[in-house]
């Protein structure tokens, strides 16, 4: 009912784990409710109520149990240290908005005490165990692939506005399987609306010049599947296909340099095209999650993507500062509001 992970290279983090092949699910998923809760997890969450008596348990164990929190619009996720009563007290994490998301459904995750399907899967960072649920019928029976996710960026592009990193193509790849990192590091709010961000990605791109991303399958990252960030000029992401990700597709953020987004300090995207791009499901993981993001970009297009599946909006402009933005094919966005 265990199996042992080399250790060595980066920390594996809790749910970078796929079992049974592409199948992603969490470890003992519920909420208060009852129902079947479709937006966390790929594929739904079996849910039942919860008790006092059953939250003690959750922190019982060797692994670190998380919370995560999906209220009206955004999410927050925690550790969860300690469960005294009725009261559970939270070590990191935080939200993913800048705003307060009032009540919602909850799930708890990675806690040995909600182990009890065969879907299931806990991890226990301390000792470097994945605990696996088995049947009780055969339990010495192991029949599972496992695939372990040891990164969050699979391809980083990392020049500056004075040296960027110019024309460079990345065609006809299948990215999948990156790390989540909603606890793994802080969010930031990149401008005056209320998403937040972690500028990292399975594809990350800053000081650039000329990307193309095109013809790619993005296949349940864990976090973003497209971050462009800071100084970035006639950057286009086309005719991709981005599947399960943990949140947003593609981002495209700039910064604040001196407490400015300026031509002089000339942190921001600017001209970036992002079209034919095909999106399913995104945010497994943020609530916060779209087709795509923008912040502190300009005169960006948008335009002829399709998107659907997805917890909240398909495009996100989270600021004035401009572009041209086709309403794209949506269909079935918004299922978490």
């Amino acid at each position: 009912d265990k199996l042992h992970i080399p250790q060595g290279g980066d920390s594996l983090q809790a749910f970078s784990v796929l079992v049974g092949g592409p199948a992603a699910i969490y470890a003992g998923g519920r909420n208060p409710a009852g129902e079947t809760y479709p937006g966390g997890g790929a594929g739904g969450l079996v849910v039942d109520q919860v008790t006092a008596a059953r939250a003690m348990n959750w922190t019982a164990g060797p692994t670190q149990a998380e919370l995560t929190v999906h209220g009206l619009w955004g999410s927050y996720s925690y550790e969860l240290a300690s469960v005294e009563g009725t009261d559970l007290r939270f070590g990191k994490g935080g939200s993913h908005l800048t705003i307060g998301c009032g009540a919602g459904k909850f799930i708890v995750e990675n806690s040995l005490a909600e182990l009890d399907d065969v879907s299931e899967w806990i991890h226990d960072a301390g000792s470097g165990i994945v605990y696996l649920g088995m049947p009780e019928s055969a339990p010495e029976v192991i029949q599972k692939n496992l695939t372990l996710a040891q990164h969050e960026r699979v391809i980083e592009i990392l020049g500056s506005r004075r040296a960027p990193v110019t024309n460079v193509t990345i065609s006809g790849l299948v990215i999948a399987h990156t790390q989540s990192t909603r606890l793994a590091r802080p969010y930031e709010s990149p401008s005056n609306g209320d998403w937040t961000i972690v500028r990292t990605g399975a594809i990350f791109a800053e000081g650039v010049s000329s990307l193309k991303v095109t013809g790619c399958r993005f296949n349940r990252v864990g976090g973003y599947g497209v971050t462009i960030s800071g100084h970035a000029r006639d950057c286009e992401v086309s005719d991709n296909v981005f599947t399960l990700t943990g949140e947003s597709a593609i981002i495209v953020v700039g910064a604040y340099s001196a407490g400015v987004v300026s031509s002089e300090h000339d942190d921001f995207p600017l001209h970036t095209t992002v079209a034919r791009n095909y999106v399913f499901h995104p945010g497994v993981y943020n609530l916060q999650s779209s087709l795509y993001f923008q912040a502190l970009a300009v005169q960006s297009v948008v335009k002829d993507n399709l998107a659907f599946d997805g917890p909240r909006m398909a495009i996100q402009l989270n600021d004035q500062m401009g572009g041209e933005c086709e309403t794209p094919s949506i269909h079935k966005n918004g299922y978490e509001i």
